[in-house]
């Protein structure tokens, strides 16, 4: 069942621009609110379960400011020892705003030095993230508590110039 209307921002943009790409943001915010369900709008972690058959949804906050937190979203496959998250994305939240985009991580060693990350490269990283992000809703997928008992995978975050 298609909860959500079936045009996306991204549908109605041939050519990625700066107001497409604001109206993304503003987008996959609201599907974001619609997967942290009941819960506090702004957890510190959650696990979000659909059914047996797919993957837990893993959401954990790596950093938390006045008017912005940055998530870490994935699914997490493979062997329980060496699970691999995919896809691996970060997500910055501007409460203020109400929008949501998907965060480049880590930085592209050619991008080092260069603050502006190419409107095209943030327009398909956040098609990525508003497709994935109503899959997930599509799916049955709802944060319902913060804090499961669940464990979480480990999560590793690369420092600027680690491999």
């Amino acid at each position: 069942m298609n909860l959500l209307p079936v045009t996306s921002v991204a549908d109605r943009y041939a050519q990625p621009n700066l107001a497409g790409l604001l109206a993304l943001y503003e987008q996959n915010h609201a599907v974001l609110a619609r997967l942290l369900g009941t819960i506090e709008p702004y957890p510190w972690g959650a696990v979000a379960r659909s059914s047996p058959a797919l993957p837990a949804l893993y959401l954990s906050v790596l950093q938390r400011d006045r008017f912005t937190t940055t998530y870490h979203l994935t699914h997490y496959f493979g062997e329980t020892g060496d699970p691999q998250a995919i896809p691996d994305l970060q997500l910055r939240v501007y409460h203020d705003a109400r929008q949501c985009e998907a965060i480049p991580d880590p930085v592209p060693e050619a991008r080092r030095g260069k603050p502006l990350i190419p409107l095209s490269e943030r327009w398909a990283i956040n098609v990525l993230l508003n497709k994935w992000l109503r899959y997930c809703v599509d799916r049955g997928y709802r944060f319902e508590a913060a804090f499961p008992s669940v464990p979480f995978p480990p999560i590793t975050v690369p420092t600027p110039g680690q491999e």
